[in-house]
């Protein structure tokens, strides 16, 4: 299965200290390369358990103009392993409309 995330990227910030919370929970920050339409970027990411998400982008329904704050997350282990999902706005769950198709970079 093709994913936008690139999982072997990842690269987890040298400066990052988790809080205890983070910590017991093996919770880090980092980056990671994410390829949307042929295009690949470096993205801020974090990862956690069976979760790997990238942020940094933004998304838009087909008939809106509001850009939201959307974000990528990869399964990384488990049964549901490669599989993506993508969030923006609201959830709404229409069956006609691909939240993929309405990700982008934000400059």
């Amino acid at each position: 299965m093709k994913t936008c995330i690139n999982p072997d990227t990842y690269t987890v910030d040298p400066d990052f200290t988790p809080s205890e919370t983070e910590a017991h929970y093996g919770w880090t920050k980092g980056t990671v390369e994410v390829t949307l339409r042929g295009e690949t970027r470096r993205l801020p990411a974090s990862k956690t358990g069976d979760y790997l998400t990238a942020r940094g982008l933004g998304g838009r329904y087909q008939t809106g103009t509001k850009v939201w704050p959307a974000f990528i997350t990869l399964h990384t282990e488990g049964r549901l392993k490669g599989v993506e999902t993508y969030d923006f706005g609201r959830d709404d769950r229409a069956p006609k409309f691909q939240k993929l198709n309405g990700i982008f970079f934000k400059d």
